[in-house]
C-alpha cells in the first residue's frame, strides 16, 4: 500500500502532565463506594469528576481500567475499586499503567469517580460483557467489584507496591480475542474510541511530518472526528483526506508499535457492492520502509478491495518488492466487517471477517511497525467526496 516516500508509481511516505495526584486516583465501581472519602494531602487542591460508563445489561462484567502519564517523575496513584485498594506507579519509564477487575453491575452502567489535583488525569474504561447475573442476584445496584487483579502484561514501579492479585471470577476469558483465531493471546493495545476526541497520547493526525501528503492528497485533521465510539475519516474533497496513526516518529507521543502478534480492527469503508471508493486502508508500516516491511490489512486500491505485502525482499533492500493479493472476491464496502493479521516470524496470514484471505511469505523479520488507517484517492477508483471510513475498534495482541 504505502512506503515512507514511495511505492512504485505511488507516493506516500493514559495522560496528564505531571499525574501528581496526591489525593490519589479513585475509580469506584459502586454507589457506596463513592460515597467513601479518600483524604487527600492538607496541602493539596483536589477536583473530583464522576461519570457512568453505559452497559447494554446487567451482568458480569470484566473491566480494564488505564491511567495514562506523560511526566518523566514517577508517580503513586491510589486507585480504589469497591473495597480493594491498589497503588499503582505511573508516570517515568511507566507512561501508562492499566488493571483489570471482574464486576457484577445490577444497573445499566458502571460508576467512575476520579480524584486528582494539580492536573487532570486520563482514564480509559472498557468494558466486556462475560456472563448475565444469576438468578439468586438482587436485580438492584450500580455495580459490585468481584475480583481485581493487576494486568500482568503492563509493567508496575518498583516504587508503588501493588495488592496482590486475587483469582478471577470465572474461567472464562472476558478479554477480548481475535475473531476467528484460535490459540491464547494477551491484549497489548485495544483503542476502543470511547471518548470525545482522538487521544493525542496514542495517535498523530500527521503523516511523518506535518505538511506531508499521502495517497495522492493533502492531510487535514479537521476531517478526523470521534464520537459514539466510533473514529471518521473523510475526504473532504478529491485533493484533501485523513490519516490516524500511531507512528511515535510522526506525532504521536508515545504511540504504539508492534512486531509479531495480532493486530484487528472493525472497520466501515465506503463503497457500493464489490466496488471500493477512493483510496482507503487499514495498515501497518516500519520505521525503516521498504526494508523491515509495510502490511496492508485491507487496501481500497484501483476500486477493488485487497491486502498487500510491502518489504525490501530477502536481501533486506532499498527497492521495494511488493506482494500484492489481487481483488478480493466478495462485498466489502458500505458495511462493518473486521479485518486481522497474524504476524509470525517468516509468515503474514490475513483474516477477514476470521475467515484466512491470504497467507504469504514475510521478510521483515517481525520488526516493530506502527498502526495507519487513512483515507485517500485516486487510482481510478470512484471519487466520492465526503465519503468516510469509521472505525469501531484497533486492537493488537501478542501470544500468551
Amino acid at each position: 500500500m504505502r512506503g515512507r516516500f514511495e511505492r512504485g508509481s505511488r507516493s506516500f511516505v493514559v495522560a496528564s502532565g505531571a499525574l501528581a495526584v496526591t489525593a490519589g486516583l479513585l475509580l469506584a465501581a459502586s454507589a457506596s463506594a463513592l460515597r467513601a472519602p479518600l483524604a487527600p494531602s492538607p496541602r493539596a487542591v483536589t477536583h473530583r469528576t464522576t461519570f457512568i460508563k453505559a452497559v447494554p445489561a446487567p451482568g458480569v462484567y470484566r473491566v480494564s481500567l488505564t491511567t495514562f502519564a506523560r511526566s518523566a517523575n514517577g508517580r503513586t496513584v491510589h486507585v480504589v475499586v469497591g473495597s480493594h485498594r491498589l497503588a499503582l506507579g505511573v508516570g517515568g519509564p511507566h507512561l501508562r499503567h492499566r488493571i483489570w477487575t471482574s464486576v457484577r453491575i445490577r444497573g445499566r452502567g458502571l460508576w467512575v469517580r476520579t480524584i486528582w489535583s494539580r492536573a487532570r488525569p486520563h482514564v480509559k474504561v472498557h468494558l466486556w460483557r462475560m456472563r448475565a447475573l444469576r438468578a439468586t442476584t438482587p436485580a438492584t445496584g450500580s455495580g459490585t467489584p468481584v475480583v481485581p487483579s493487576v494486568a500482568p502484561s503492563v509493567p508496575v514501579s518498583s516504587s508503588a507496591p501493588v495488592a496482590p492479585p486475587v483469582a478471577p471470577v470465572a474461567a472464562v476469558s472476558a478479554v477480548p480475542q481475535p475473531v476467528g483465531v484460535s490459540g491464547g493471546w494477551s491484549p497489548v493495545f485495544d483503542e476502543e474510541f470511547n471518548g470525545s476526541g482522538l487521544n493525542t497520547s496514542t495517535w498523530s493526525t500527521v503523516w511523518w511530518l506535518p505538511g506531508m501528503s499521502l495517497d495522492n492528497v493533502s492531510l487535514s485533521a479537521a476531517n478526523v472526528g470521534v464520537g459514539g465510539g466510533v473514529a471518521s475519516l473523510t475526504l473532504s474533497s478529491s485533493s484533501v483526506g485523513a490519516v490516524i496513526t500511531t507512528n511515535p516518529r510522526g506525532g504521536a507521543k508515545p504511540g504504539f508499535q508492534v512486531g509479531c502478534g495480532f493486530v484487528e480492527g472493525r472497520v466501515e469503508f465506503p463503497g457500493s457492492g464489490t466496488t471500493m471508493d477512493g483510496w482507503n486502508g487499514f495498515w501497518m508500516s516500519s520505521q525503516n520502509w521498504p526494508a523491515t516491511g509495510e502490511v496492508d490489512i485491507f487496501e481500497g486500491w484501483g476500486g477493488w478491495p485487497s491486502s498487500n505485502y510491502h518489504s525490501g525482499g530477502p536481501s533486506h533492500s532499498s527497492t521495494n518488492i511488493a506482494d500484492n493479493s489481487g481483488a478480493v472476491p466478495g462485498v466489502w464496502g458500505g458495511a462493518w466487517h473486521t479485518f486481522g493479521v497474524d504476524r509470525e516470524p517468516g509468515t503474514n496470514t490475513v483474516y477477514w471477517d476470521g475467515r484466512v484471505i491470504r497467507s504469504y511469505p514475510t521478510y521483515d523479520n517481525c520488526a516493530p511497525m506502527f498502526l495507519i488507517v487513512s483515507v485517500g484517492d485516486g487510482t481510478g477508483a470512484p471519487t466520492v467526496i465526503g465519503s468516510k471510513v469509521n472505525v469501531d475498534y484497533i486492537r493488537a495482541w501478542t501470544k500468551s
